[in-house]
Parts: C-alpha cells; sequence; structure tokens
C-alpha cells in the first residue's frame, strides 16, 4: 500500500501496522460477500477500498469515490499494485444529494496535516469566501445516478455529508436494500439517524479503535492512545443480524434515534 508519510492516521497507520483501523476492515468483509458491489463514499487512499475489492472478487465491484487528486491518485497507485483494477473502480468525484461542481480542497502534502479529517463539508467549503487551504473543481454525482443493477454496502466517511449521500441514494436504498456503514458525524448524527429509521433501517453504533492489537505487522504500541472512530451501521429492518457477528464486532443498539447523541 502506498500513503502519505505526512498524514497523521492513514498514513502513519499504513507505515506503523501494515493497515487502517482493522476492526472496520474486518466488519464490512464479514457482511459482504463474493460478487457483491459497494459504493465507497471519501475512499482517501483507498486502505478500505482494497480488502473491500479483494472481499467482493472478480465478480463483485467497488465503485472507490474521492475528490482530493492527491489522494486520488495514491487511490489509484493502490487499486494497481494490488491487481484489482477490474473490481476497483476509482472516480474522482464527490457524492452528494444532487449532481454540481464543487471544490476539492488543495494541501499542502509535505506538511502533517490530517488530509481525510477536512473540518468543513464540501458544500460549506466552495460557499466559503476564505478558504482555509486551496481549492480545485470537482464533479459531485448521486449514488442514484449509478443506476445499480445491485447494491449490497454503501460506505461513506465524508465529513458530516453522509446525510446528503443518503439523500441522493434514496431510490437505490429502496430497490436493493444495501447494508450501510457511515461516519457518525456529531453535526448531522440526529437527523441522519431518524432518516434512516424512518426507512426501516436497524441501527448500531460502531466505535472501532485506529489501533489493534493484532494488527497486520503486529506492532504493540499505539501511536494513537486509544482513539477511536464513531460510525454507524445501519441494517435493513428485514436482514437478520447474526448472533455471531454481534459477538465479533462491538456494536451498540440505537433503539432511540431521537435521544441519541454522538
Amino acid at each position: 500500500m502506498f500513503g502519505l508519510t505526512t498524514d497523521p492516521y492513514v498514513g502513519r497507520a499504513l507505515s506503523l501496522l501494515g493497515e487502517w483501523s482493522g476492526a472496520e476492515t474486518r466488519l464490512l468483509t464479514d457482511l459482504l460477500s463474493p460478487g457483491d458491489v459497494v459504493v465507497e463514499a471519501g475512499v482517501h487512499t483507498g486502505a478500505h477500498t482494497v480488502p473491500l475489492a479483494q472481499r467482493v472478487g472478480r465478480s463483485g465491484r467497488v465503485l472507490a469515490f474521492e475528490p482530493q487528486q492527491a489522494l486520488f491518485r495514491i487511490l489509484r497507485a493502490n487499486i494497481a499494485i494490488n491487481d484489482l483494477a477490474s473490481i476497483g473502480d476509482a472516480r474522482r468525484q464527490a457524492v452528494d444529494e444532487i449532481e454540481r461542481s464543487l471544490d476539492a480542497p488543495v494541501f499542502d502534502y509535505w506538511r502533517e496535516d490530517n488530509f481525510g479529517g477536512f473540518p468543513d463539508t464540501l458544500v460549506a467549503f466552495t460557499e466559503s469566501p476564505a478558504k482555509i487551504a486551496g481549492a480545485d473543481k470537482v464533479r459531485a454525482v448521486t449514488i442514484d445516478g449509478l443506476d445499480l443493477s445491485r447494491c449490497s454496502l454503501i460506505k461513506a466517511d465524508v465529513e458530516g455529508m453522509e446525510i446528503a449521500v443518503i439523500g441522493g441514494a434514496l431510490e437505490t436504498i429502496r430497490r436493493h436494500r444495501p447494508v450501510l456503514y457511515l461516519e457518525l458525524s456529531p453535526r448531522a448524527s440526529r437527523a441522519l439517524l431518524m432518516s434512516l429509521d424512518a426507512m426501516d433501517y436497524r441501527l448500531w453504533s460502531h466505535l472501532p479503535p485506529m489501533f489493534g492489537a493484532d494488527n497486520f505487522k503486529s506492532a504493540q504500541i499505539d501511536p494513537w492512545n486509544g482513539t477511536v472512530s464513531a460510525n454507524l451501521l445501519a441494517l435493513p429492518r428485514e436482514r437478520l443480524m447474526v448472533g455471531d457477528l454481534l459477538r465479533r464486532h462491538v456494536l451498540s443498539p440505537i433503539d432511540d434515534p431521537l435521544r441519541y447523541c454522538a
């Protein structure tokens, strides 16, 4: 895997551990089967894209969206070096509720920064007169506009735009009832949870640690001091949740979306 050495999270994890957030990878691969189709929005450099593509195999497909040009180039390299070009479909686009032109940030990638943890949504960044980084134009598309014949998983880590991703995927969700795995941003969590509950999805919070002692390189030092990610797993209510899956992964049910606080 290629990564940015100046990235204190994904890049550092790939260098020290040989993986990024392995608990997320294990949960998602447990939910997928060969031949499945995945839509992944905000993929960074593809640390999850690669194992997802390996899981769905030659009969499956992973559509991977990353708007930052520098990250997108590394994503394509990681797909290619793992011989997954026929499975991983990398697209330098944003995923939104409507099709439009947005600004994607351009950082100084030689300086240490959390390039995937941009503090604004792309919409807010586009509309801001005082940008904290350079910018270039990128096309935003909707998942419904992809007109997928099947879809097993929608994964989105898009800095508060998760509800917009879902808003542009309502027909896909209605037709295919995919698993949803979304970053649980405090600024958007309540509206997102209530929307998914109304679509008849069961909800769990998933707080995977960035570091796991069973990492690929068997590293034993946690450089992030127990930091976790805040994510949401949503399953169609008609899909049975296998008890063994609940035992293998630390998932907390969200029974009342209105009162949940991220």
